[in-house]
């Protein structure tokens, strides 16, 4: 490796270990189905982001199932316990 992509990777291996600690703590805090509910609008914001960053990016069906995706994430309610 070289000397200079040592800093990177360093970098890399904090922010990964700092992402799966957050993901152990919110299911910790959160039920199944909400911690589930994070992750895929999650996604949806990866994707998001995606279209509008880069040039090649989803087809207008994957955005339309994208849209659908996070309207129903804004509808979410969790169930009476």
């Amino acid at each position: 490796i070289p000397p200079v992509s040592i800093p990177y990777l360093i970098m890399g291996c904090l922010v990964g270990t700092g992402i799966g600690y957050s993901g152990w703590w919110c299911r910790s805090v959160v039920s199944a189905t909400s911690f589930t509910l994070i992750g895929v609008m999650n996604k949806c914001l990866t994707i998001l982001l995606n279209v509008l960053i880069w040039d090649q990016h989803a087809t207008p069906g994957g955005i339309f199932s994208l849209f659908i995706c996070i309207a129903g994430g804004m509808i979410y309610q969790q169930s009476p316990m």
